[in-house]
């Protein structure tokens, strides 16, 4: 139901900010079966940062501060950070 786009991810003052949108997103998209290109939409834009190669973690504690968006006491969304290692990355397909 997402699509990641870097136009969502900006820094300023310190701060990373990540928006996440509603709208229809049409995008050429790629079957690993049948190895054919495909035109797919979804309909939520937010983005992703990722720091392939360039960050090791081998011990310790990792600190994470985030605002979210909404209420605390309202259900419905499902919000994520999470911290991952090479091959559990977001865009890996497995075989």
């Amino acid at each position: 139901m997402q699509f990641y786009t870097a136009s969502s991810v900006s820094t300023s003052s310190g701060h990373l900010t990540i928006k996440t949108g509603y709208g229809e997103t049409s995008y050429r998209a790629f079957d690993e079966d049948s190895k054919k290109s495909y035109m797919e939409k979804k309909f939520y834009t937010s983005g992703m940062v990722q720091s392939w190669n360039k960050f090791c973690f081998t011990g310790g504690i990792m600190e994470v501060s985030a605002k979210l968006p909404g209420k605390s006491d309202v259900g419905g969304m499902w919000p994520a950070i999470w911290l991952l290692g090479n091959l559990a990355r977001g865009t890996y397909v497995g075989r």
